[in-house]
């Protein structure tokens, strides 16, 4: 009988313990986990992430990528961005908007 009561009593705390753990405390630990892989994952000192944070302004040095005959060092990497004739400068501006909306450039942005 002092057997069963202590069971009883053991299984009863069990059972409170189990329902009055906090849910959040979880969820917390979750979330900060997946910050932290988020932070692990963007490379800040990557070239995409300075991209993602200078302004769009570069553009305005596509006539310049003229001048680059195909090479692809800085400070003609960016030329791949330009579009071609009267356009380039636009083009490249549409390209960099879209680009700085990515996931990639708003992690880059939130983290670094």
């Amino acid at each position: 009988m002092q057997n069963l009561t202590v069971l009883s009593l053991t299984l009863v705390c069990a059972m409170v313990a189990i329902y009055t753990v906090p849910v959040t405390s979880f969820t917390q630990v979750e979330s900060s986990i997946l910050h932290r892989q988020v932070r692990q994952s963007v490379d800040c000192s990557s070239k995409t992430c300075k991209d993602c944070k200078a302004p769009c302004t570069g553009c305005d040095m596509c006539p310049l990528c003229a001048f680059c005959f195909g090479n692809t060092a800085p400070p003609c990497d960016n030329c791949k961005f330009c579009g071609s004739g009267n356009n380039a400068i636009k083009d490249c501006k549409k390209k960099c908007q879209r680009g700085k909306n990515t996931d990639t450039c708003r992690a880059c942005r939130k983290n670094c």
